[in-house]
C-alpha cells in the first residue's frame, strides 16, 4: 500500500510563474537538497528549482537558522 504525500507548503518564488505567491503546493514536488541540507523545489509551471528560504533574510547565508535567530535575539 502506497504511503499518502504530506502537503507541500511551499509557494512558486519565479516572478515569471503564473502562480508566483499565490497557491500553497501547485504543482510543486520536492527535487532533493542542496549541499547547505535546504530542501529543493521544482515548480512545474516555470519548470525552475528553488530552496523555501529564497526571498527571506536566510537565503544564501552560510549560517544556520538556529545561528541567525541567535544572533536576532543577541541584537535586540
Amino acid at each position: 500500500m502506497a504511503r499518502p504525500r504530506g502537503t507541500i507548503n511551499v509557494v512558486c518564488q519565479n516572478p515569471r510563474c503564473k502562480y508566483y505567491l499565490k497557491e500553497k503546493g501547485k504543482d510543486i514536488i520536492k527535487s532533493g537538497k542542496y549541499s547547505t541540507g535546504h530542501q529543493r523545489y521544482y515548480c512545474k509551471h516555470c519548470r525552475t528549482y528553488f530552496m523555501e528560504t529564497k526571498g527571506t533574510p536566510l537565503y544564501r547565508r552560510r549560517l544556520s537558522e538556529e545561528e541567525i535567530i541567535q544572533i536576532c535575539k543577541l541584537l535586540v
